[in-house]
């Protein structure tokens, strides 16, 4: 499995792909797992928690081999550090101005605690205001870390912020004008995804995908 991926190991012996369902509900964030004999004879039932935002396409392997049922899943917050682009506008249907006066920009420590929003308007939020006077955005660099933060620099000074797990990483963009500097970031809607059926794969599946 890869760094970014969980891997879950059941035993089900006796139990065959057929015999074995999953159901993976977004919106409780639970992967239900049952599996019943055609007999009769035999049962089971597990719930598993899952990551918020865990959709089917996340899950990277579901198959049933040698009575073992495994199930790979892709965390669906995992990021690669990425550049942000600094526009040197103020943000489109700019949000309403702030109530607290901008802060000069200073690194941001992370045992600090919980890191608050300042505002919303629609589904946008501010992460980052700070005034920047004498720069402009050629001279701002603002990137996506791994680790879920998202960071400033200017010269020799830099601030950093994480990224609520429910803001979409794709959504956030920089803006510098008028000696402030904004970062902002789309919520991610409520999940209203249906519960989906996970396919169980066997050995012959996989044979049959290769002859394929």
């Amino acid at each position: 499995a890869e760094e970014s991926e969980v891997c879950l190991k059941f035993a089900v012996a006796g139990y065959s792909s057929n015999d074995i369902s999953i159901e993976l509900d977004a919106e409780r964030e639970r992967l239900k797992i049952t599996g019943e004999l055609e007999d009769k004879s035999s049962e089971f039932e597990r719930v598993v928690p899952v990551p918020r935002g865990l959709s089917a396409e996340h899950v990277t392997l579901c198959a049933v081999e040698n009575g073992i049922l495994e199930i790979r899943l892709r965390d669906p917050l995992a990021i690669e550090k990425r550049v942000v682009p600094v526009f040197s506008t103020s943000p489109p249907q700019s949000l309403p101005s702030s109530k607290e006066t901008p802060q000069p920009m200073s690194t941001i420590n992370e045992d600090e605690g919980d890191v608050k929003t300042e505002q919303e308007k629609d589904n946008r939020v501010v992460l980052m205001k700070t005034e920047v006077l004498g720069f402009s955005s050629k001279d701002i660099e603002c990137f996506i870390n791994v680790d879920r933060t998202t960071e400033a620099k200017r010269g020799d000074r830099s601030a950093k912020i994480g990224i609520p797990n429910q803001i979409n990483i794709d959504s956030i963009n920089a803006y510098c004008e008028h000696g402030i500097f904004q970062v902002l970031g789309e919520r991610v809607p409520p999940s209203s995804q249906e519960s989906v059926v996970v396919p169980v794969a066997s050995p012959s599946d996989d044979r049959e995908k290769e002859k394929t």
